[in-house]
């Protein structure tokens, strides 16, 4: 393993290409993650649809926040909750069991119908598999638990799937790491699905899967020995055309940027002892030599 790690990494520095490059994507991403966790976290707050359907019995038209006594009445579903807060109500009624909801209609009953009626719209928008995806799966034996061990589950063995055969040297140090990510990302991924709406557990077992699958086709066509023949098939292609492949073409912009004379790189790069840099053509000599190549070809199709 320390010996594939040297490798790659002489391979890197070969090229001039930076081991770090992979994570400019995550820079990018991880803010809107950041930002979006919060919209996660309180679904009924971001969209106006589900708000509305909350707001209709709380609020709109002398709602059962203007009533008498409203806030010692919740209290019967949460005594440190600040129910005079609209977001706040809004966030603890989205948690809310059958049963409270049947103890709202009870502790309000001249509302009792427009409560009714959210109820049923927010089930009908939120249920999918008889699993309320805008609620949290919580640590409860319920049907909705089944979301975070699945998480789970797929993560593991998605991680196994992608490592695949490789043999784990105990010796190595980076070994203990490597279990170390083999159980403790699927892990995580179990505890952060209890504590996120089952939706966003659903979809990352759905992204896991389809990872999986993905590796597994991928592995079944893309045989080691399949990979090396097209990349030694691209880079006689390339070479035949008188073209640098893709990984020197990266080589040599990174290597331009750090100051270094491209001719350089190119004889560097060249497996030639007796490199020569070819001289530039001029515009006529480039359509001298489309020309010739037009008409060969021509003389070919005529043949």
């Amino acid at each position: 393993m320390m010996k594939m790690q040297e490798e790659t990494k002489a391979v890197y520095e070969k090229y001039g290409v930076s081991q770090m490059g992979g994570c400019v994507q995550m820079l990018i991403q991880m803010p809107i993650l950041l930002a979006l966790y919060q919209v996660f976290r309180f679904i009924p707050l971001y969209i106006t649809q589900l708000k509305n359907l909350f707001t209709a019995f709380l609020i709109d038209n002398g709602g059962i926040m203007s009533a008498s006594g409203y806030t010692d009445t919740m209290k019967q579903f949460g005594e440190n909750i600040d129910w005079s807060n609209v977001n706040t109500a809004i966030t603890e009624i989205n948690k809310f069991s059958t049963e409270n909801w049947e103890a709202l209609r009870d502790a309000f009953p001249a509302f009792s119908d427009i409560i009714a009626n959210s109820h049923a719209s927010l089930e009908q928008m939120n249920t999918f598999l008889g699993i309320n995806m805008s609620q949290e799966p919580g640590f409860g034996l319920t049907l909705a638990f089944l979301i975070p061990v699945l998480s789970g589950l797929s993560q593991f063995i998605s991680v196994k799937v992608a490592q695949g055969n490789t043999p784990v040297d105990d010796d190595n140090p980076m070994a203990a790491s490597m279990r170390m990510t083999t159980y403790i990302f699927p892990l995580m991924s179990a505890f952060i699905a209890i504590s996120v709406p089952a939706g966003l557990g659903l979809y990352w077992c759905y992204s896991s899967l389809f990872a999986l699958g993905q590796t597994i086709v991928l592995n079944k066509i893309y045989t080691p020995e399949h990979v090396a023949e097209l990349v030694q098939k691209d880079i006689a292609k390339q070479k035949k055309k008188g073209k640098p492949t893709l990984m020197e073409k990266m080589a040599e912009a990174q290597m331009i940027q750090a100051g270094k004379d491209p001719a350089e790189i190119r004889k560097s790069l060249s497996d030639d002892e007796d490199y020569d840099e070819p001289k530039k053509k001029t515009k006529t000599e480039l359509k001298d030599e489309q020309r010739r190549r037009l008409n060969e070809a021509r003389k070919r199709m005529a043949e």
